[in-house]
């Protein structure tokens, strides 16, 4: 059993702030969201291009030897492929047999809204205050 008073704390109604408290943490929570399904679709990426770098013909059986290092192959690479960025990841699909149907052009402003997300966001829309009302906040959330 969870104790919810260490994630409620904050939901007080009566509060005056309790608007701008539960748009803020939807805000944070959508983006949190979207991130996180933008890092599935890198880690899915990375384990297609490193599976795709050591694959075999058909029609060889391969000893349990042959599959200890394919597979230790297998996780140096998708090590490797992990530590890229995003946009290294893109560069790496153009590449690929397994991945040649992507659409390259929504990738490619897939990549750029994630970018745009991670790293500009917060600073443009809340450090610089381009959203400094409530209302600004909450248009940004429903568009």
């Amino acid at each position: 059993m969870i104790e919810k008073k260490k994630y409620l704390f904050w939901l007080n109604v009566d509060d005056p702030n309790f608007d701008q408290e539960v748009v803020y943490r939807e805000m944070y929570s959508r983006i949190g969201w979207i991130i996180h399904t933008l890092q599935m679709n890198e880690y899915n990426i990375a384990n297609i291009l490193a599976l795709e770098e050591f694959e075999k013909a058909t029609g060889r059986v391969y000893t349990e030897d042959d599959l200890v290092k394919i597979s230790g192959d297998i996780d140096k690479k998708f090590d490797e492929l992990s530590k890229l960025t995003f946009g290294g990841l893109k560069k790496q699909v153009k590449k690929s047999k397994y991945l040649a149907d992507v659409n390259m052009a929504l990738l490619e402003k897939i990549v750029n809204y994630r970018n745009y997300i991670a790293h500009r966001c917060f600073k443009e829309k809340l450090l610089k205050h381009e959203l400094s009302t409530i209302e600004e906040v909450d248009r940004l959330l429903m568009n």
